[in-house]
């Protein structure tokens, strides 16, 4: 908070026609710089909060990314057979578990099918039952002298010709068991609906798409990082996300890091895991932030509130030894994070000293060479 005296303030500005504006607080149309005698008589004060000394700080190196949020767990159900939709019983935003049966699939033509292999397994079955009778009657009769060896040979070897059917019904009569599984919808995994993709009554091909479910409780933002970035970041470092229409934002890290860049665009895929994201978060909304890379070297720097533009330069305002207000041209650097919340600050190159006060608040335009008084802390 700053108040500002001055006998020039009690004016109020001009038109161009010559009558008052109305508007308080608004700039005085004066065709001329005030002068050094008005600039002594205006005395600007400050709370201690809105004044910083310049002093070396470990600025916390960091880089930041952008992105839409998206399930780590997501997978879309599929038919896995043909037929016509008869059921589904889930619709958006519900809830399902892993393996529970979410529709169906019209069974008739499967249930025939599987029925047949039952058949043929059975038919196949009496065959070798019958072979091995019959070769255990002529080892009875060769044993006696009645059949040659060559009879018994031919029964062993209808025998062997018998079970291999038998074996081939069996594994016909367990695909139609599997076709007749197929019939049923199931949920791949634990979570929500998010796109119901088919309605009861469609005639499905084979692999069509019928929902969608997603796990909201593992979200992460998929970003994408310029390579001259990518070489500072690692798996598991620390990172503020904020996500559109989430008013908190939420801490996370990063989780994997795409060992491919993408092609055309030359930047890497990196994931960051939010922390706690069930709730409020969705897949689809997008999130920016900032990963935080390590501290570097101790550089003078001052909070980026600090700095303002003017005229084409970057100027703060310094508190003189007799306590005036001074414009000074700054020279900056990098940006990181200090301060005890974590505010973003900015390298100083040039303008400025260790152990400078400056304003460390926008506060608006101030007039260069005003007397300053700081004010006691309520």
């Amino acid at each position: 908070m700053l108040l500002i005296s001055s006998v020039l303030f009690l004016r109020k500005p001009v038109s161009s026609a010559g009558s008052p504006t109305g508007v308080a607080g608004a700039a005085i149309a004066a065709p001329a710089a005030p002068s050094a005698a008005t600039a002594a008589a205006a005395v600007v004060e400050f709370l201690p909060g809105d004044l910083v000394t310049v002093e070396a700080v470990a600025l916390g190196r960091g880089v930041d990314f952008s992105g839409p949020l998206v399930a780590v767990m997501q997978a879309v159900v599929r038919a896995r057979a043909a037929g016509e939709l008869v059921e589904l019983s889930v619709r958006e935003g519900d809830n399902v578990k892993a393996g529970q049966v979410v529709g169906r699939i019209d069974p008739t033509e499967a249930i025939a099918r599987q029925k047949e292999r039952q058949a043929l397994l059975a038919s196949a079955q009496a065959q070798l039952d019958a072979a091995t009778k019959t070769l255990n009657n002529n080892k009875d009769l060769f044993a006696k002298g009645f059949v040659s060896q060559a009879v018994v040979d031919t029964a062993t070897s209808n025998v062997d010709v018998a079970r291999a059917q038998r074996d081939a019904a069996a594994a016909q009569l367990q695909v139609a068991d599997k076709q007749l599984g197929d019939t049923r919808v199931l949920a791949p995994l634990s979570g929500q609906v998010a796109e119901r993709l088919a309605q009861p009554g469609e005639r499905l091909a084979l692999d069509a798409r019928i929902l969608s479910v997603v796990d909201p409780g593992s979200l992460e933002v998929q970003a994408a990082l310029p390579v001259a970035d990518i070489a500072r970041v690692r798996a598991g470092q620390a990172a503020s996300v904020s996500i559109e229409g989430v008013d908190t934002p939420r801490s996370g890290r990063v989780s994997r890091i795409s060992p491919a860049a993408l092609g055309g665009s030359r930047s890497v895929p990196v994931f960051v895991a939010i922390d706690g994201s069930a709730g409020q978060l969705r897949p689809g909304l997008y999130g920016k932030g900032r990963i935080n890379t390590g501290a570097g070297d101790k550089v003078l720097a001052v909070p980026q509130t600090a700095i303002r533009d003017q005229a084409g330069r970057q100027v703060v305002y310094r508190i003189t030894a007799d306590q005036r207000l001074q414009t000074v041209a700054v020279k900056t650097g990098s940006t990181g994070q200090a301060g005890t919340r974590g505010e973003t600050w900015i390298e100083i190159v040039s303008g400025l000293d260790a152990g400078d006060r400056i304003v460390g608040l926008n506060l608006g335009t101030l007039r260069d060479g005003a007397a300053v008084k700081v004010a006691e802390a309520r």
